[in-house]
């Protein structure tokens, strides 16, 4: 519980900047990417994202939420996960982002670090018969430690956004390089080109 009182002209919600979602008949999957926080003092801890697809009666297909660890103060994210719906293309994918005033805390940077903190290099895309396996290295250049850090892939058609996976690296002390590996169906994705994103977990 934070001991101050946070300035009403100072609060702002969570905004998603870019989102995207995926289909496939038969077996589909919804990739969903945020966030913007636009407060230039206060973190946001735990945002929550709520994706819902629903057919043209508007009956729920699937629906999920989850839960960040945090944003730091006017920072921008990229995440990309997945839910699972059974049917054809949902008629309408509604996505969502969200925070609470009492999870605002005030910056520390030992404790919220910027996404650009994470720095990812040394990439390539190596693909089998059955996927694709993507690789690389993650720097940390804060000065936290990490239980976990979540490796983000977003994957692009031209300037579009189409989808993204997420892959987890343990244990990442302040200043260190960890190799990672990420796995995809080779037929998921028709991308021309991807990027690589990390979250602090």
């Amino acid at each position: 519980m934070s001991n101050y009182e946070i300035p009403y002209w100072k609060k702002y919600t969570l905004s998603i900047e870019e989102a995207a979602a995926y289909f496939r008949i038969g077996e589909g999957k919804l990739r969903k990417l945020v966030s913007e926080n636009p407060n230039a003092e206060y973190a946001v801890e735990f945002p929550e994202i709520i994706i819902t697809a629903r057919d043209a009666e508007g009956k729920i297909l699937s629906t999920d939420e989850r839960t960040l660890n945090s944003i730091a103060a006017d920072d921008t994210i990229y995440y990309g996960d997945e839910i699972f719906y059974e049917g054809g293309e949902p008629a309408s994918v509604e996505i969502s982002v969200s925070n609470k005033d009492r999870n605002l805390e005030k910056q520390d940077d030992a404790k919220y670090v910027k996404q650009s903190d994470f720095v990812i290099s040394n990439t390539s895309e190596n693909i089998g018969s059955y996927d694709v396996k993507y690789t690389g290295e993650i720097t940390n250049n804060s000065n936290a430690d990490f239980d976990s850090v979540a490796v983000v892939i977003i994957y692009k058609q031209g300037d579009s956004i189409i989808g993204g996976d997420i892959e987890y690296v343990d244990d990442l002390m302040a200043g260190s390089t960890k190799a990672f590996e990420l796995s995809a169906d080779s037929d998921e994705f028709q991308h021309d080109s991807y990027e690589f994103f990390a979250i602090q977990w």
